[in-house]
């Protein structure tokens, strides 16, 4: 790993016992650390190298290595004592089409990560079905690891299927701007990167849409929220659908109060 003309460290990968089935390790010198080279390094090993399955395990407390590895699309596997074992397969997102029809009408908002705010629209009545992905980028080379490194000025978002007869386009909008602080930019809370920034991509009620913003947007000092047409949305991996109705446990930026909040609407 070099920057400009002085190695800032190394990443190596051994051959495990199946073909094109590899571990991975990698080390920042001291000097360098701190500057997302890590991250960046096992991405660019990643998105090139011809394998089927990657491996890695890391220490419980090496919290800087989990962050690398989880958000370069490493998945945790399993855990023993003190270890966790991660497991990362090639996959490239595909890109998905929406379309509304009687008592299934879609929105896709951007809350930060899209964890929580599946989470939230889940338990909203009147939902039909939610599915988190990438929004509004440019590039077709799509997946969680190119989204964290800001390639393709991606989303991460929350496709929301909603029936009209049971929950209008003005409690989603009320519930999304519960979810979010409107004036931070390319952030929420911890969350800082593109991938963070705020947004409301519609295929429809683009003028509601629009007129909802305005009515709110003299609330607040400064206004980040982007709102415009839906150009493209790329699902995410599996592992991040419903990620924290199959992880209870799993980290999520938005406060208890806003689910009661979900939970009073009901």
């Amino acid at each position: 790993i070099y920057v400009s003309d002085t190695c800032a460290g190394y990443i190596e990968v051994r051959k495990e016992n199946k073909e094109k089935e590899y571990s991975i390790g990698y080390r920042i010198f001291p000097s360098f650390q701190g500057n997302h080279y890590a991250m960046k390094a096992v991405y660019a090993f990643c998105k090139d190298y011809p394998y089927a399955k990657l491996y890695a395990q890391v220490q419980i407390t090496n919290a800087k290595s989990v962050h690398i590895l989880t958000h370069n699309g490493f998945e945790i596997v399993k855990k023993e004592e003190d270890v966790l074992y991660l497991e990362k397969t090639k996959q490239q997102c595909v890109s998905a089409r929406f379309e509304s029809v009687p008592h299934k009408q879609w929105i896709v908002f951007a809350g930060g990560c899209f964890w929580g705010v599946e989470h939230v629209f889940g338990k909203l009545y009147g939902i039909r079905e939610t599915i988190c992905g990438y929004a509004n980028g440019e590039g077709s080379y799509v997946n969680y690891a190119s989204v964290c490194t800001g390639e393709g000025n991606y989303k991460e978002a929350v496709a929301v299927a909603y029936d009209e007869d049971l929950v209008s386009l003005t409690v989603l909008l009320d519930v999304f701007f519960h979810c979010i602080d409107p004036s931070q930019y390319q952030r929420q809370m911890e969350d800082i990167g593109r991938q963070y920034q705020t947004g409301v991509y519609y295929l429809q009620d683009g003028e509601k849409i629009h007129a909802y913003m305005d009515s709110v947007r003299d609330n607040y000092d400064a206004f980040y929220v982007e709102c415009e047409p839906l150009r493209v949305f790329y699902t995410a991996e599996q592992y991040h659908q419903s990620y924290l109705q199959k992880h209870p446990d799993g980290y999520c930026h938005i406060p208890l109060k806003v689910m009661r909040y979900v939970q009073d609407l009901n």
